[in-house]
């Protein structure tokens, strides 16, 4: 378990998204996460795949407390150790439901969000291709009514997605 400091550059988004990409690789169709990420659905009940990207979003946004990092630093929590944590900003959250979302079979991928009016990516969400949802853990609406008003997106940034 461990924590990735990532250095302040002009690819600092596309670092951190790359490291989110890996931890989901890296925990994909683990037996410990595939339990996990069925245990959130069946206990919400979710019968869908639009229930089940909801049912994982609103079990990280409560399962883990939202935690700026230090400003000027960007860490990245290893999903095991936020499972000890429990508390991470938007892309340490992102990672945690990202891990849960492909162990349900979920075709995912992480994403930065420049917001309408901003020029760089400031917040980090999970773009499922699946069901066509964005999976936002710190969102105070559920996936299906992203992004809460009054925001817009402007655009998204990835890494290793065309």
């Amino acid at each position: 378990m461990k924590m990735i400091t990532i250095n302040s550059s002009p690819n600092q988004v596309k670092e951190t998204l790359k490291w989110i990409t890996h931890f989901m690789t890296k925990y994909k169709a683990d037996y410990d996460w595939v339990e996990l990420a069925r245990h959130v659905v069946r206990s919400s009940c979710a019968g869908t795949p639009e229930q089940e990207v909801e049912a994982v979003r609103m079990w990280v946004k409560c399962y883990a407390d939202y935690r700026m990092d230090p400003h000027g630093v960007e860490y990245l929590q290893d999903p095991m150790l936020m499972l000890e944590t429990q508390a991470g900003d938007c892309d340490d959250l992102s990672c945690l439901a990202g891990v849960l979302l492909i162990n349900l079979g979920h075709d995912c991928y992480p994403a930065g969000v420049v917001w309408a009016g901003d020029n760089v990516a400031s917040h980090c969400v999970l773009c499922d291709d699946s069901t066509g949802m964005i999976c936002d853990p710190v969102a105070a609406v559920p996936a299906c009514l992203w992004p809460e008003p009054p925001l817009k997106v402007h655009r998204f940034v990835t890494w290793g997605r065309a």
